[in-house]
Parts: C-alpha cells; sequence; structure tokens
C-alpha cells in the first residue's frame, strides 16, 4: 500500500474512534449509590434527629435532576441530623457503601455526593465548611482523598460534590465521612444536614451504531490494503 492511502485509512480510523468515543460520552448517565449509615463512626445527633435520618426520605431521587424532586428539607427535630458540639468542635457523619466498594476507573467516570439542607431561614451559616472524605476499608481504614470548602447554598439548599478529582484512577473505596467544621456564628456547632444522596457515572458499552462504525472502518481498511 502506498503511504499516502496507509495515512488516509488512518485517519479515517482514528476519526471513527473519537465518533465512538463521543457517542460513549454522551451516553453517559448517573445511577445511585446506595448508603449505610455508620452510627458507630459518627458523632451523635441532637433533637431527635439521626444519622439514620439522612438517608430515609422517600422522596423518589433522581441522580441526573438531583433537585427535582427534593425531599423534606423544613426544619424537625425528629428529621434529618442536628450537630450539638461545642465550638470549634467538628462533626462527623460517616457511610459505607451498600454494595460494596467502587473503582475509579479514569477520567471518564464521576462520583458524586448530593446534600441536602435544612430550608428555613434559620441558622444559613451551619453547613457553610464541609469536608468530605474517601476511605478504604471504611472510615478506620485507608483515607485515599478528602474534598475540601464544600457549603450548601441558599435555595433549593443543595450542592453537589465529585470525588473523583481526589482519586487516584485504580483505587478502590467504600466508605465516606462528613466532617463539618464550626462554620456558625453562634455558639456551638450545630451542623444540620437534611438528607444525603450519592451517584456514578455509569458509561454503558458501545452502542450497536458504534460496533457498526468500528466493523466498517476495518472493513475499509481491508480494501485498502488489497488495492
Amino acid at each position: 500500500m502506498k503511504f499516502a492511502q496507509m495515512k488516509k485509512v488512518t485517519v479515517v480510523a482514528l476519526a471513527m474512534l473519537v465518533v465512538v468515543s463521543a457517542a460513549r460520552e454522551s451516553q453517559a448517565v448517573l445511577i445511585p449509590i446506595s448508603l449505610t449509615p455508620d452510627a458507630a463512626n459518627s458523632t451523635a445527633s441532637a433533637h431527635g434527629g439521626s444519622i439514620a435520618n439522612t438517608v430515609n426520605d422517600p422522596f423518589a431521587y433522581n441522580p441526573n435532576s438531583p433537585i427535582s424532586p427534593l425531599p423534606v428539607q423544613s426544619y424537625s427535630g425528629a428529621a434529618g441530623f442536628h450537630g450539638n458540639a461545642a465550638s470549634n468542635v467538628d462533626v462527623f457523619l460517616s457511610y459505607n457503601f451498600t454494595n460494596g466498594p467502587l473503582t475509579h476507573n479514569g477520567p471518564s467516570q464521576s462520583f458524586f455526593v448530593d446534600l441536602y439542607g435544612r430550608s428555613d431561614t434559620c441558622c444559613g451559616d451551619r453547613d457553610n465548611n464541609i469536608d468530605i472524605q474517601v476511605y478504604s476499608g471504611g472510615v478506620l481504614g485507608t483515607l485515599l482523598g478528602t474534598v475540601t470548602g464544600i457549603a450548601i447554598p441558599g435555595s433549593p439548599f443543595f450542592v453537589r460534590a465529585n470525588l473523583a478529582p481526589v482519586l487516584t484512577t485504580g483505587v478502590t473505596f467504600n466508605a465516606i465521612r462528613l466532617v463539618a467544621h464550626d462554620s456558625e456564628a453562634a455558639a456551638g456547632n450545630l451542623f444540620t444536614l437534611m438528607e444525603i444522596r450519592a451517584a456514578q457515572v455509569a458509561i454503558p458499552e458501545p452502542a450497536t451504531a458504534s460496533l457498526a462504525l468500528l466493523g466498517l472502518g476495518g472493513l475499509m481498511l481491508r480494501r485498502r490494503r488489497m488495492a
């Protein structure tokens, strides 16, 4: 085969691979990650709340549209988690992945943690300085990375954090811990969290059309070699 023909075929093949890659990215969807509260390694809640109450709202969580619908976010002592620590003392909420460890496979993956705060006008500064730590072997195991400086803003009182940027490709992890620093002007660390959810990007295998493109590329390459 002449060099010019080989170069042309190579360019066509590379272009097809780009098309396939783009097709896969466009098919990326988010799927929920089930969380199990680790009360034994968390700060106790006040006012009748609990860490278990941060995962029990039956709203139809949709990770692809996390603020529609929303959970119940209005204040109730028995709803959500309510910290009651001294000033400048951190509050900890720990969660394990219910269905086992996850692996960070590279740049195409993201792992999101969705935090839903208290929606009334009181105490909006209670949730303005949160870190999320990522662990292998539970929160008493190996710390793999930390997302820092997370704040839950005003309406809709929701924030999404991506864990992927602080993880090394190939690592396996199975737990997260929220570290709520004292961000309230008043005395005490009264951090409040109403609900937490998590999700990951799942990119399906190439669609039939993408596989057909690869087959076409191989056929073109063969015909060029026979010419």
